[in-house]
């Protein structure tokens, strides 16, 4: 039954010994949360903290590869490595975060029916602030606050409480695939229309703008390629913000 599987979990070194850390992260914490006051601007500044200080190891997994405190010495671990990371920085803040272990795309769905733990390959974290619950995934390090990756959006995943039951969390994403265009142009007498064009990427469609650009050796070499990619159209000058 789950009341078995919580036991192991909880029990497990790699799994609830790393989520019991936070003890490694209370005197740091003053400095990473900074002049945040309410919960919710700890919590960004928290998950800003781990994600650009513990790189992925390109490992997955719901059980630590290096210890969370090794993972932030050496500045790199597997997502389960990050995202306890995570966790146990967001309860040294006295906040109320917990563990959910889920199975990505690729790996299939869970059988809800029977407790399988090989059905679960991946682990994220879930802060519950003012009546609202948060789902982080620190490892992807152009994820904003609250999206996660598209391949943990699958169906449902088992949050893991230190203190209490587990219970099934439908796997839902927080924002769209969103762009807005705006387009303001004057149409010369030799039939071409000149003006700017301005485009807004929101959620995963910004989550996907921004890869394309860091794939790039510079935003000028990205914005070559979109010139290049587009025949009938020249672009003479260009900005982009929030990269």
């Amino acid at each position: 039954e789950w009341k078995n599987v919580d036991y192991e979990l909880i029990s497990e070194k790699d799994f609830g010994g790393q989520l019991k850390r936070k003890d490694i992260f209370k005197d740091i914490i003053p400095a990473i949360t900074g002049n945040a006051t309410d919960q919710l601007s700890k919590a960004r500044t928290i998950y800003s903290y781990i994600r650009n200080n513990i790189k992925s190891s390109g490992f997955i997994g719901i059980y630590s590869e290096n210890t969370i405190k090794k993972a932030l010495d050496i500045k790199s671990g597997n997502t389960a490595d990050i995202n306890f990371a995570l966790i146990a920085a967001l309860s040294a803040a006295d906040l109320d975060a917990e563990a959910v272990i889920l199975s990505t795309r690729a790996n299939g769905l869970v059988n809800n029916l029977f407790p399988v733990i090989n059905d679960f390959n991946y682990v994220i974290a879930k802060v519950n602030i003012d009546g609202k619950s948060y789902l982080l995934d620190a490892s992807e390090p152009l994820l904003p606050f609250g999206l996660l990756p598209l391949h943990c959006i699958n169906g449902q995943g088992r949050v893991i409480p230190l203190k209490k039951p587990s219970y099934w969390l439908d796997l839902k994403a927080s924002q769209k695939q969103t762009t807005r265009y705006n387009l303001s142009a004057e149409l010369g007498k030799d039939g071409k229309l000149k003006g700017t064009l301005t485009s807004y990427s929101f959620g995963y469609a910004a989550l996907n703008k921004r890869e394309k650009i860091l794939k790039s050796s510079s935003v000028n070499e990205y914005v070559e390629k979109l010139d290049e990619s587009m025949p009938g159209i020249s672009i003479l000058k260009h900005e982009i913000n929030n990269v």
